[in-house]
């Protein structure tokens, strides 16, 4: 039976064992989503057409029809659906084909608890949408810009399962701008090296995967919103400010003597604390533009300006597409500034008010 109150989530996998293990393990995590378990892709797009699914997890490999299979007929009939694959096994052969449709992809067996958090994290942001007419835009995955060079290539394998340093560090040679980015910020006082740090391998080793990640992410903004002559200006802007609340927020959280785990989030938080303004750059009309540009040195009249033609924070929808995107989640609840339980995302916000505030109500 139906459950209209309810969210639905779909899981599918053609192995009944694994499909029985995950509905034990999740029914009761999960109690708040009506969660419905398919052994075929026939039957999850038959679920998925009975009620619209908000979330599908799909297992690559399947007979008849596939998980990429799977994952493309429901990205055709259900676009705002958020798609993530499970794997078992490499998946190299099938990595395309995968990414192109899908928003992340996971390793099996999976932890439950982290299927939770994923689920729970990203329903309380789409509730934070709500009917805000830029939500279809923002649900696209990182494949539908294919016109990147080797920015979406390297951020889908820092996101895989199966992620390769030597693979990485290929992708970014074969893209100068990434590749100059990636050594300038490693070479900044933003992070500081005892010695000069001159290879790809090394910037990547230095910063780890997760503030790699973040870089390339605003790397891939910025050059998805380039494409706008009137849009340059306020995505630099944006990055700049980026660079400097991060560096502000090091050193609250080395004075705090802040882990060193969490200090990464806190930096990350940091960096991309705008990066929903660039996405609204990205997605607005040429007015929302010129708009923004004209109040290029007053981040509260900015505000004004995107409440009036989004109505939604850019701190909400940065944390939304982050977070479909592979971000830490505690990073992206950081950004959103919602309220929240946990003490580590609290910590964060602490850290990025304090650092906001010394820095003061500045743009760039």
């Amino acid at each position: 039976m139906v459950d209209i109150q309810k969210p639905r989530i779909l899981f599918v996998d053609d192995d009944p064992m694994l499909l029985a293990s995950t509905r034990r393990q999740l029914l009761t995590k999960l109690n708040s989503y009506e969660l419905v378990f398919c052994d075929s892709g026939k039957k999850a797009l038959e679920a998925a057409e009975a009620k619209f699914p908000e979330i599908i997890f799909s297992d690559v490999r399947m007979p008849e029809m596939d998980g990429p299979e799977l994952l493309k007929q429901v990205s055709e009939k259900f676009p705002t659906t958020v798609r993530f694959a499970l794997t078992g096994q490499s998946y190299e052969d099938q990595f395309d084909r995968t990414c192109a449709v899908t928003h992340q992809v996971f390793s099996k067996p999976f932890e439950t608890e982290k299927i939770r958090l994923i689920v729970e994290n990203l329903m309380y942001l789409r509730r934070s949408i709500g009917n805000a007419p830029i939500h279809a835009r923002l649900i696209r995955p990182l494949a539908d810009f294919p016109d990147l060079g080797n920015v979406s290539d390297i951020v889908r394998r820092l996101n895989g399962p199966e992620m390769s340093i030597d693979k990485i560090v290929a992708a970014v040679e074969k893209d100068f701008t990434a590749k100059a980015h990636l050594l300038s910020i490693a070479n900044s006082a933003f992070v500081a090296p005892v010695h000069p740090v001159t290879s790809v391998h090394g910037a990547i080793m230095l910063l780890g995967s997760s503030l790699t990640k973040a870089i390339f992410l605003a790397v891939q903004a910025k050059r998805i919103a380039d494409k706008r002559a009137c849009a340059q200006n306020a995505l630099q802007s944006c990055l700049t400010y980026g660079v400097k609340l991060s560096l502000e927020i090091q050193r609250l959280a080395i004075a705090e003597r802040i882990d060193a785990d969490l200090r990464e989030c806190a930096v990350m938080s940091g960096m991309l604390q705008r990066f929903g303004r660039i996405l609204f750059t990205i997605h607005g009309d040429d007015s929302y533009c010129q708009l923004s540009q004209s109040a290029i040195k007053r981040d509260d009249q900015i505000t004004r300006i995107e409440d009036e033609v989004f109505h939604i924070s850019h701190e909400i929808v940065g944390a939304y597409v982050l977070l479909l995107w592979g971000m830490d989640s505690r990073v992206c609840l950081a950004i959103a500034n919602l309220p929240t339980e946990s003490s580590d995302v609290t910590k964060l916000q602490e850290l990025l008010a304090s650092a906001k505030s010394r820095l003061g109500p500045c743009v760039g």
